[in-house]
């Protein structure tokens, strides 16, 4: 209902900064004070939302904000992972290069997991379960984040080793997020009546 009550103040708010006058005389006048006035006020209004998003998600309690974070995580990595996955295989089919490999993996998915390893940190303070996912999803998120630049870094400087140090990082954290799966799937069993 706030959702509701919001966009309609927020209409009628735009709605009286847009409207022209219905008399010719007054719109034949000059309103760039007006739109000036109406830019300011938006520009300060957007200022005030990012600032309000920004204290609202510092202020949630580490286990919603670790819960946030989670579903953030879940819905965007599929997306990632697959942007990620045609490169391997443009790569292995010879259309792809290392070097512009090495670039499109750092502009395109370790960006994603850089992000994702900062906001999946783990949390000691979280006690049981829920400690132990968000314990294990920040594992995977750091082990996944790890492989990438690992891989970047051996792709751009044909480093054969490398790569397979990166690989082998990459196993684990398929690994890790195996037993993630395992576990989740464990707690939605135990759920059901």
């Amino acid at each position: 209902n706030a959702a509701h009550v919001g966009g309609f103040v927020a209409g009628v708010l735009i709605g009286l900064a847009l409207a022209r006058p219905i008399d010719a005389e007054a719109r034949s006048e000059p309103q760039s004070l007006r739109v000036a006035g109406i830019a300011i006020a938006g520009a300060l209004l957007l200022v005030a939302a990012a600032d309000l998003v920004l204290y609202t998600k510092e202020r949630l309690p580490s286990g919603e904000a670790f819960a946030a974070s989670r579903l953030w995580f879940v819905h965007r990595e599929p997306d990632v992972m697959a942007a990620y996955n045609g490169m391997v295989e443009q790569a292995q089919a010879g259309s792809l290069p290392d070097a512009e490999f090495a670039d499109r993996i750092g502009a395109e998915v370790i960006p994603f997991y850089a992000r994702a390893a900062k906001r999946l940190r783990f949390d000691r303070s979280i006690a049981g379960e829920a400690g132990n996912m968000e314990q294990a999803f920040a594992r995977y998120a750091s082990l996944r984040h790890e492989s990438l630049l690992l891989m970047e870094r051996a792709l751009r400087e044909s480093d054969a080793n490398g790569v397979a140090k990166a690989m082998e990082i990459s196993r684990a954290a398929d690994e890790a997020v195996t037993k993630i799966n395992e576990a989740m799937e464990k707690d939605q069993s135990t759920a059901r009546p």
